[in-house]
């Protein structure tokens, strides 16, 4: 997040994020049917940010942060069924 706002994300934090969207999406193709993967994939991502960043980030800095990856997911999620 800071990287972003400091000066613009590097190559290896792009390539990093896309890796991190592939496995999201293949997670959930998996779950499809099965599971509630978005309900899952939000509590288990605002506890995993929470550990990660500590009270240094705001709750709704932390959902902002979900919900957005989430909103990526769900475009590419699209892209692929189109």
């Amino acid at each position: 997040m800071s990287e972003f706002q400091d000066r613009g994300l590097t190559t290896s934090t792009k390539m990093a994020s896309a890796d991190a969207i592939t496995k999201l999406y293949k997670l959930r193709q998996f779950m499809m049917g099965t599971w509630g993967f978005d309900a899952i994939a939000r509590q288990h991502g605002k506890l995993v940010l929470r550990e990660a960043c500590g009270r240094d980030v705001t709750d709704d800095t932390v959902n902002a942060l979900v919900d957005e990856t989430l909103e990526i997911l769900r475009k590419v999620t699209h892209d692929q069924l189109n």
